[in-house]
C-alpha cells in the first residue's frame, strides 16, 4: 500500500483598497505578490508624503474595479518607468 501526500495552496483573502479620495475602488483577487517594489521619484514622495512609495504589480485580470475606472495619468521623471 501506497501513500501519497499532496500540497495544497494556502487559501488566501482577497486584497480590498481604493484611492487616497476614494473614487475608485478594487479588489485584487491573487495569491499575495511577490517582492514588492520601493519607488523613490518625486512624485511618489509627494503622493505618500514619505521618501519611497511601496507597490505591488497585479495582472488587471485579477484585479476589477469595484467602482468607476481610473483617469490614466502618466508622468515620466528622469529615473521613473511606468
Amino acid at each position: 500500500m501506497s501513500s501519497t501526500t499532496t500540497t495544497e495552496a494556502a487559501p488566501f483573502e482577497p486584497l480590498h483598497g481604493e484611492c487616497i479620495c476614494g473614487n475608485v475602488k478594487y479588489d485584487i483577487f491573487a495569491p499575495p505578490p511577490g517582492k514588492p517594489g520601493l519607488c523613490h521619484c518625486n512624485n511618489c514622495k509627494r503622493q505618500t508624503g514619505s521618501m519611497f512609495s511601496a507597490n505591488i504589480r497585479v495582472l488587471r485580470s485579477v484585479c476589477p474595479y469595484r467602482s468607476r475606472s481610473p483617469a490614466v495619468l502618466i508622468r515620466l521623471g528622469v529615473r521613473c518607468r511606468r
